[in-house]
C-alpha cells in the first residue's frame, strides 16, 4: 500500500517540476495522471501552474515582439538603401 501511495501521490516539489516539464516539453500519460491527481488535492500547485503559464506566455510574446521589432528595423534599413540607390 505504501508503494502504491508513493507511485500515485507526488510531493509539491516534484509536482512543480512536472508542471514546468509539461509547459516546455509535454508529459507521458503516467505523468499527466499523477499531476492531475495531485492538482485535484492541492490548490497551491494548481495556482502555480496558472502562474507559470502566464509567465511563459508573457515571455513568449515579449520575445516575439523583440524579433518583430528587429525584422521591422531590417525592413526599414532595406527600404532606405533602395531609396538611396
Amino acid at each position: 500500500m505504501k508503494k502504491l501511495k508513493h507511485l500515485l501521490f507526488l510531493s509539491c516539489f516534484k509536482t512543480t517540476g512536472l508542471i514546468e516539464k509539461k509547459i516546455q516539453f509535454g508529459l507521458s500519460w503516467n505523468e499527466r495522471l499523477r499531476l492531475q491527481i495531485h492538482k485535484s488535492m492541492c490548490d497551491a500547485c494548481t495556482n502555480f501552474e496558472k502562474q507559470s503559464r502566464l509567465i511563459e506566455n508573457g515571455l513568449s510574446s515579449l520575445i516575439n515582439d523583440k524579433n518583430n521589432k528587429t525584422d521591422l528595423d531590417q525592413l526599414k534599413q532595406s527600404i532606405i538603401k533602395k531609396l538611396d540607390q
